[in-house]
């Protein structure tokens, strides 16, 4: 449902609308009464007392008929429960109801009131749910027993003298729990002020008096015949819950919280405040109630209608159990209606036991009912720092809509093939051009913007086309991440699918991995970049075809663009007629219809236009299949925040509704994901076959942002580039408990303290966010990445930001694509004779062959001999890399090129080429070296077990059969004779696990500083950078042939083609996948155990305890400390830190300063930081629903820790901790 409440826009701006004063009233006073003072403007302020109030210990429902001509008795009867309710304490309540007919009657008919269904029953076709009537319901509520009996008396006297029809019914909840004590009642009831007003709560657009509310009661009788007939397990698949409060994963389409899960027009859940009081006892057993007093509350019977019907037409299972006595709806008048005074929110609203979990420091939240708790009743950290109502609102409807995977899985359809839309003008043009794939490709682009962003099925099928009232930014993400695929138009032909395949390729084959350079359409506005494309293509038309074609589908992606932002202009006017929706959101409409309209021809002047502008494309892009990055975010908007004199709170108000449009797709539940990888589709190393370790990556949507750094220009001395944007950026990172925007700050020398404190007080806040990238470490690295004399220009390498993850790339100027290297895979090779091991046994005896065959481990003499065979592995192996890589160039273009994205790089718009075909500056190549703290580790290990006189204690030959053993977990034939009995093999085994007890033991790169282990690693990055220079700058035969034609194919007149080379340390989220595949490592990891992440170190096996590590930050960080990490590893060195929630926030805005201004031996050029103790991610991995924001680093963005597999929480639950 859409946000409905009011927005009181006279009285103060929307961002100055903030939550300031609902401080801790025991610690402010004067918050508290400004807290007061804010419910009292608004609905929730003016609800009834008690209406809110979480279930009591006790409670009695009266329901009376006949009550017509007795309303000042009743009137006085209510003021006087309210008085005794107050002087009592104790949460003693009296809420009472009324038939709607009766309140409107006895308001003189100066109100309307949705009506009660005429007839016995609630809904026409079933006998289900019943209207028994009556014209009073109390509801009375405490958690004493005395006081529960003094307000009965109170009732049953005055009801008695009046001679009045009543019946009444006991509650003793004692807790939050039914059917027996098994289930709590209430979870998905809201916790927060804004979902209460805008679900919960009469408006001025609602039937009723602001404040009001109407209510459904229904006395449940329970079946104990058929609940007894169930297993713990069936009753849990009733419910869709189990007994210790968490959700179910379980494929029941009759589970109770699916079937009562509705859905609006919008597909978002419109929320109702609930309560189940059991009553009675059933002579069945012990503790058993004989049935539940249902109650729920709305601001419309409409939804309760809806939820009936559902559970009916889906056979709700545990609606069969039950019958209900008695129940109708009723009005629940405000506080003011009733003359009553209101009570601050916060004597009302109580978060239930089961959402009441926090982190101590204050900035981390678990679950997002404490979040919204917290933010909208003053317990935030600081509460004068809050986000303000609208961002609330918007938030939450995001984050209760992420729930909607615990119910559905939601499946997206094939978008229909380009022919399907063609017109017969589209057809004379695809004749013209002889149905050249550039002019598909356009018209694809054209009519996936113009048609099915906004046109039914396709608009509902897809959830790209909707604006809720409250929005200040419109426009909706694609449910594409790099784990779960996307959809695009088809317009291959049949002759056309067994060459794209023999590339690699696809429609899809995006790669995404680039920053557009969204200046160019702030400079210069749609309508005239469009004008642009068009003049270019008709002064092209004679003279180059291909030139023609670029700039002829450059004008129809814009195009489709431009029909993208008129639809959605279009849906903001016709949504101003709605009558659910008040004045002031029907104005902010208004404004976006105006705005949209504006953006679809002309240039920004505002922050909020720019702001739109950006996501805008943005969003088009990805929905085309283009998952690119936003880039450097405060410098596309600064400008205009300054200019415009904008108040920063409102500024600050727009940047979180871009973070929200931006962050709002998120899968929570694993086993609802929709695989929609297909081979052909991101084609990142120029081809793909589709295989990669999606389980780990669902939730990566590609968005990275960057803020800070350096301004782009070629001084000599560098100037920051931080701006007051920089920090609302931080701030919503902060406060906002998204998972997108990846946000990555670029550190530099002298970065303002300011800066620095925010980041510290974002990283504690859980999110794992910013990524800390330091530029005086990767400038000079990207300006010695170009390769065969192709120079980096300095305001280039200045402008650098994160494409997809935390890779370096240059603004509006690279194409990028990467492989990967398995380090560890080097170290199995030199023991194995260029073998893999993992399958060796009777069907590959040593194993899989993978390179030359080097001497056998007999014959390896020494340590030295070892290295010196593990490069020589190395010098075959990262030229074949690289001749893989680049000979797939030009693969996508020729299938899968990119008119949109080519138009945001102003090299292409010059060159007259695309982004895929040569038309960018720079042509970066990741070189990704994966494992590299395992293979150091084991490089060490063996050394220390087979050459070290002080240490050794096997040889080489029987190390290696003891890795093929799995350390003795797997004595497999060819390795040993079964015949042999088991008895020897035992013995065997048994010492190869000693053997591991020994590996484990020994030092670890990162744990703490150790020379031996800091020369291995100086060692190996040394040799594997000068090798891949050598590859390209002396390139070897079958590798310089490569080269030379590509160099011939694309090169400009005045611009050479070339490549930028840029090696890094990368798993991202495939540290299971790669370990999957891996044998048993020298380390003391088990074959197939997942391996380290980056160039983070290895985390304890995952067949140990997680019991991992803790080292002092500055200590750990000295270890890669090494000129080869900081500055040769161009494309990243990631280290992922853990640190304990409790990190003192003074320690790590220290932490911070220091590796900024490099005061002192702290290693790498990209480091990130997850805040998350060892025992919340330990009940994290047990509990869903309690710990689902809680997030975690997986290689340049982050992931919700729930929706991780097992391995993989398993894998990030050994991660070492680093501690001030």
């Amino acid at each position: 449902m859409a946000s409905r409440r009011r927005v009181d826009q006279q009285k103060m701006p929307p961002a100055k609308r903030m939550r300031h004063e609902n401080g801790n009233l025991a610690q402010n006073q004067d918050n508290g009464t400004s807290l007061v003072n804010e419910c009292d403007a608004k609905p929730i302020g003016k609800v009834q007392p008690g209406l809110l109030a979480s279930k009591p210990k006790h409670g009695i429902f009266f329901t009376i008929k006949g009550a017509d001509p007795y309303k000042q008795e009743i009137m006085t009867l209510i003021r006087d429960l309210r008085d005794y309710g107050m002087t009592a304490g104790e949460r003693t309540w009296a809420v009472v109801a009324f038939n709607p007919d009766l309140w409107e009657k006895w308001q003189n008919s100066e109100i309307n009131l949705e009506k009660r269904p005429e007839g016995s029953y609630l809904l026409p076709d079933s006998t289900k749910f019943v209207n028994t009537g009556g014209d009073v319901f109390f509801f009375l509520k405490s958690d004493s027993l005395d006081h529960i009996h003094s307000l009965e008396n109170m009732v049953t006297t005055r009801l008695n003298s009046c001679q009045l029809d009543f019946t009444k019914e006991h509650s003793e909840p004692g807790n939050n729990r039914v059917i027996g004590g098994l289930f709590a009642d209430g979870l998905a009831n809201p916790t927060d002020v804004e979902n209460i007003d805008d679900f919960v709560i009469t408006t001025d657009v609602d039937k009723g008096a602001t404040g009001g509310s109407y209510m459904l009661t229904q006395k449940f009788v329970f079946n104990w015949t058929i609940l007894d007939d169930m297993t713990q397990d069936q009753l849990e698949n009733m419910i869709g819950r189990t007994v210790t409060d968490d959700i179910l994963v379980v494929d029941d389409t009759r589970r109770h919280i699916k079937c009562a899960h509705i859905l609006d027009e919008n597909g978002k859940h419109p929320l109702v405040f609930r309560q189940s009081m059991p009553y009675g006892s059933n002579n069945t057993g012990v503790g058993r109630e004989e049935g539940t007093f249902y109650i729920s509350c709305a601001n419309t019977c409409q939804r309760f209608l809806d939820i009936l019907t559902k559970l009916i037409d889906e056979e709700d299972k545990l609606i069969s159990t039950v019958h209900s006595e008695e129940g109708s709806f009723w009005y629940v008048p405000s506080a003011e209606e009733l003359g009553l005074t209101p009570i601050p929110v916060r004597e009302q609203l109580q978060l239930m036991p089961q959402w009441d979990v926090k982190s101590d420091n204050g900035y981390m939240f678990y679950n997002s009912r404490e979040y919204l708790y917290r933010m909208t009743t003053g317990g935030y950290k600081d509460p004068k720092d809050t986000p303000s109502c609208r961002v609330l609102k918007l938030l939450g409807l995001v984050l209760t809509d992420w729930q909607r995977s615990w119910f559905e899985k939601q499946d997206e359809p094939d978008i229909p093939e380009l022919k399907t839309f063609l017109t017969n003008d589209d057809q004379v043009l695809l004749d013209k051009y002889d149905n050249a794939v550039p002019i598909r490709k356009g018209l694809a682009t054209y009519y996936t913007l113009q048609h099915i962003v906004s046109t039914p099925p396709y608009s509902q099928q897809f959830d790209v086309y909707r604006i809720y009232p409250d929005e200040l930014i419109v426009g909706v993400m694609p449910s594409f991440s790099f784990g779960l695929g996307r959809r695009v138009m088809p317009y291959l032909t049949r002759e056309e699918q067994i060459p794209a395949y023999q590339m690699g390729v696809t429609e899809a084959a995006a790669i995404g991995h680039v920053v557009p350079d969204f200046q160019i359409i702030l400079d210069n506005g749609l309508q005239a970049l469009i004008e642009e494309m068009a003049s270019k293509a008709e002064s092209t038309q004679q003279e180059d075809n291909n030139k023609h074609k670029f700039f002829l589908t450059a004008k129809m992606s814009l195009m489709g663009v431009q029909a993208y932002m008129e639809s959605y202009a279009d849906l903001a006017k016709k949504l101003t007629n709605k009558t659910t929706f008040t004045a002031e959101q029907k104005s902010n409409l208004q404004q976006i219809h105006i705005r949209m309209k504006k953006l679809a021809k002309s240039k920004p002047d505002t922050f909020l236009e720019a702001a739109q502008l950006v996501f805008t494309m943005h969003c088009c892009l990805h929905i085309v299949g283009e998952p690119i990055s936003i880039g450097r975010l405060d410098q596309l908007l600064g400008p205009f925040y300054s200019q415009e004199g904008l108040a920063m709170e409102d500024a600050q108000e727009i940047i979180d509704c871009f973070w929200i449009k931006v962050g709002e797709r998120t899968l929570l539940n694993r086993h609802a994901a929709q695989d929609k990888v297909f081979p052909g589709m991101g084609a990142v190393p120029y081809r793909s076959d589709g295989n990669f370790p999606q389980g780990g990556c669902m939730n990566q949507w590609g968005q990275q942002l960057t803020i800070g750094g350096y301004l782009p220009n070629d001084d000599q001395v560098p100037k920051s580039a931080c701006n007051d944007v920089t920090l609302m950026c931080l701030r919503a990172s902060r406060r906002l408990p998204l998972n997108a925007p990846c946000l990555t700050l670029r550190l530099h020398e002298g970065i303002s303290q300011e800066v620095l404190e925010e980041t510290a007080k974002a990283l504690l806040s859980g999110g794992a966010h910013p990524v800390l990238l330091h530029d005086d470490r990767l400038i000079p690295a990207l300006l010695d990445s170009g390769r065969r004399g192709i120079p980096v220009r300095l305001e280039d390498a200045r402008n650098y930001a994160c494409d997809g993850c935390f890779e370096p790339v240059f603004v509006g100027a690279s194409e990028f694509a990467f492989c990967t290297f398995f380090l560890l895979e080097a170290v199995e090779m030199t023991l194995n004779e260029g073998t893999l091991y993992s399958q060796a046994g009777p069907h590959f005896l040593r194993g899989t062959k993978k390179s030359f065959p080097s001497p056998n481990a007999s014959r390896i003499k020494d340590f030295k001999e070892f290295q010196e065979i593990f490069l020589k592995h190395l010098r075959l192996q990262i030229p074949l890399l690289v001749s893989f890589l680049v000979s797939g160039y030009g693969n996508i273009w020729k299938m899968c090129p990119s008119p949109l994205l080519s138009v945001m790089m102003k090299d292409c718009i010059e060159a007259g080429r695309d982004h895929s075909n040569g038309g960018t500056k720079y042509h970066d190549l990741g070189f990704m070296f994966v494992g590299a703290a395992d293979a150091i580790d084991s490089l060490y290990a063996i050394k220390k077990l087979v050459y070290d006189p002080l240490t050794a204690l096997t040889t080489l030959p029987d190390l290696l059969t003891c890795l093929k053993c799995d350390w003795g977990h797997d004595m497999k034939e060819y390795l040993i004779d079964v015949r042999a009995g088991p008895g020897r093999a035992e013995a065997q085994a048994t010492f190869f696990r000693h053997l591991r007890d020994v590996a484990v033991s020994f030092p670890k790169f990162g744990h703490g500083e150790n020379e031996e282990l800091k020369e291995l690693a100086t060692w190996m990055f040394e040799n594997v950078l000068t090798i891949l220079r050598e590859t390209f700058d002396d390139a070897p035969t079958g590798v310089k042939e490569i080269f030379e034609r590509l160099e011939k194919d694309y090169s400009l007149p005045g611009r050479p083609f070339g490549f930028v080379a840029l090696p890094g340390i990368g798993t991202f989220e495939a540290y299971v996948g790669y370990g999957l595949n891996s044998a048993a490592s020298a380390d003391g990891r088990r074959s197939g155990q997942p391996i380290a992440s980056d160039l983070s170190p290895a985390p304890v096996p995952q067949d140990l305890p997680a019991n991992p590590d803790s080292c002092d930050i500055y200590k750990a960080l000295k270890c890669w400390d090494l000129e080869v990490i900081n500055s040769g590893l161009s494309c990243g060195s990631e280290v992922d830190l853990m640190i304990r929630e409790d990190f003192p926030l003074d320690k790590l805005t220290e932490f911070l300063r220091r590796y900024a201004d490099l005061d002192g031996p702290i290693g790498s050029n990209v480091i990130t930081v997850t805040c998350a103790n060892p025992e919340t991610l330990e009940k994290a991995s047990k509990v869903t629903d309690a710990y689902e924001l809680v997030r975690v680093r997986q290689g340049g963005w982050t992931e919700f820790f729930i929706t991780l597999f097992p391995v993989h929480q398993g894998q990030l639950r050994r991660r070492m901790y680093v501690h001030p």
